[in-house]
């Protein structure tokens, strides 16, 4: 029997807070993958309201303890630079 399933296999703090995460998505036949492609994408400390909704409850603790007031504070002045320098500021 054939069936798929979405995993979140790897997730990575940078050092600024911005989580990377990978999504394993798998063709599984008698519970054994047979076929599995890969997802991923990027959860940044500069985004104030990601949608965290993909993620289970361990994936979810691990970026809420990586979003720290400081490091959120610290995307928040740096997203303002780089919108000022955009700007010619």
């Amino acid at each position: 029997m054939l069936t798929e399933q979405t995993t979140i296999d790897k997730l990575e703090v940078l050092a600024d807070g911005t989580v990377q995460v990978r999504e394993a998505n798998q063709v599984l036949k008698d519970g054994t993958v047979i076929a599995q492609t890969y997802h991923r994408y990027v959860i940044s400390i500069t985004d104030a309201n990601p949608d965290l909704s993909r993620l289970d409850a361990a994936s979810l603790a691990i970026v809420e303890a990586a979003r720290t007031p400081e490091r959120l504070e610290a995307g928040a002045q740096r997203l303002a630079e780089m919108e000022s320098d955009l700007n010619g500021g």
